[in-house]
């Protein structure tokens, strides 16, 4: 029998959209959307773009603990060697100093034993005479003095002690150089008191403009007993704790002239 009319417009909606029929409980089991369906229209980025902003994001260092303290080690090793290299400068400095001053010295800059350390010679007798070899500054003739109340054979120190200058009478006069003695050393590290030498013809020349040697005749007069001395003009007095010999120079020579 063929279909009615009604009945076959109905067949054919329900080709046409055969989805109609299915309705909410087919829906259910058909389950959720695939993934490439999903909304992204949501407020999260994609995670392309959050790796992305991390990686360009700036770190900040500045509380690193191991770079403060590395550059804290750095800071103060470069102190440290500023400051040693200051000590360096101004010892050597000093040092070169000391070496070019000073009337105690015997010898080539080398400083000799304190006075006081070294007796006369047991050699030595007064009335005799001896040679000699000083070694003196050019400057020696104005730094060196000695300083007692004694006189010797009318010879005597350019100070009675280290605050009076020679306030005795004397034909010769206080300045002197004939009669006024200072001490020496020689480069065998002798100490002695003797006058005349700065008024010798040897030493009226041109002097070496450092220390030299003058080699003399030493005529031995007699003793002083624990002179003071003093090696240079501004420097410290030193009491000397033995007798030193006294006399004058004579036929003096400058070392190698």
């Amino acid at each position: 029998m063929p279909m009615p009319t009604e009945d076959k417009d109905r067949a054919a909606g329900e080709d046409k959209h055969p989805d109609a029929s299915r309705g909410p409980a087919a829906d259910e089991q058909a389950g959720p959307k695939p993934a490439a369906e999903a909304d992204t229209s949501g407020a999260n980025p994609p995670a392309k773009d959050v790796e992305t902003s991390a990686a360009t994001a700036p770190v900040d260092r500045s509380q690193s603990p191991a770079g403060t303290a590395g550059e804290d080690a750095a800071s103060s090793k470069a102190v440290t060697l500023g400051a040693v290299l200051l000590v360096l400068i101004v010892g050597g400095v000093l040092v070169s100093f000391a070496i070019s001053k000073g009337g105690d010295e015997p010898a080539h800059g080398k400083r000799a034993a304190p006075a006081r350390e070294a007796p006369p010679p047991a050699s030595w007798k007064e009335g005799e005479q001896v040679d000699v070899e000083l070694t003196v500054l050019p400057e020696d003739k104005e730094n060196l003095a000695c300083a007692s109340t004694l006189d010797v054979a009318g010879r005597h120190c350019g100070f009675e002690n280290a605050t009076t200058p020679w306030s005795k009478p004397s034909e010769a006069g206080t300045d002197d150089d004939k009669h006024l003695l200072k001490p020496y050393a020689t480069t065998g590290r002798e100490r002695l008191l003797a006058a005349g030498l700065w008024s010798e013809p040897a030493l009226a020349a041109n002097l070496p403009p450092k220390r030299f040697s003058v080699k003399c005749k030493y005529t031995i007069e007699g003793r002083v007993k624990g002179p003071n001395i003093r090696w240079g003009k501004s420097g410290p007095w030193k009491q000397m704790g033995n007798d030193w010999f006294a006399g004058v120079l004579s036929g003096c020579t400058v070392s190698g002239s």
